[in-house]
């Protein structure tokens, strides 16, 4: 089992030494327990159930969590290097200054961490955008903790819908309510018209955006022909208009 540990601890040193992972981001990988530049205990690998673990069993944990160390790495180096660029600081100065501050060196432990786990870029980088915008240029850390909290549970689909939600429904466009624009709203059927691809899934994702303060059903309390009707909140259209314009960036890359 040792030296299946070491063969695997050994790959990943290489990899890091070749320069696939900054200094910087190596450190702030330590600082969230990811292990990048030294091979783990035995006991790290697989717990408890370590000694359940023999022969080629063993070799393929290895094998496996090698490419999750790597992925995890690459995150946080690409977390850390927008960071820098948002921020217009050096991450070794960054890392100094967080030292001094106890709650925004958790907060952006935390929100490491989150990158860390992403498992698209557009994520990693929002993160990352949220946290140096946020916490480190306005200081707002419950703000920003909020946010970084959101952005963990979003993945692309929400994205999409939160991104259709935002835009004026052709259907109903210039609508107006005594002479006021009526907001922005999506009955079920024009989100279908709209985009087919959300049928089936569109449940579980206004769940979520609905659970997140992001968007809620313009139609409660017309009693008179309800017809389920999605629209964001005041929060929701803040919210896509940073963080779907990011992901329509990424969809171009």
């Amino acid at each position: 089992m040792a030296d299946v540990v070491e063969r695997g601890g050994s790959v990943v040193a290489r990899w890091v030494n070749s320069g696939a992972v900054t200094p910087a981001g190596a450190a702030v990988g330590e600082l969230i327990g990811l292990s990048i530049g030294a091979p783990p205990t035995a006991g790290s690998i697989v717990g408890a159930s370590v000694g359940s673990f023999v022969g080629s069993a063993a070799e393929e944990t290895v094998n496996l969590l090698v490419p999750l160390w790597r992925r995890r790495a690459e995150n946080v180096s690409r977390f850390v290097s927008t960071v820098e660029d948002e921020a217009a600081i050096r991450a070794e100065e960054l890392l100094t200054e967080l030292a001094q501050e106890p709650r925004l060196l958790e907060l952006f432990a935390q929100t490491a961490e989150a990158a860390a786990r992403a498992l698209d870029d557009w994520k990693i980088d929002t993160l990352a955008r949220v946290f140096a915008r946020g916490a480190w240029e306005s200081t707002d850390i419950d703000g920003t903790q909020v946010v970084v909290d959101i952005v963990r549970q979003l993945e692309r689909p929400h994205l999409r819908l939160m991104e259709l939600l935002a835009r004026p429904n052709p259907k109903l466009s210039g609508a107006q309510t005594n002479g006021v624009p009526t907001p922005d709203r999506w009955p079920v059927k024009d989100i279908y018209a709209e985009d087919a691809g959300l049928v089936g899934a569109l449940d579980a994702l206004v769940s979520r955006l609905q659970s997140l303060g992001i968007a809620y059903d313009a139609a409660v309390g017309a009693f008179v022909g309800y017809e389920t009707t999605w629209a964001l909140t005041s929060f929701g259209k803040q919210c896509a208009s940073y963080l779907s314009r990011r992901g329509s960036e990424q969809d171009q890359d």
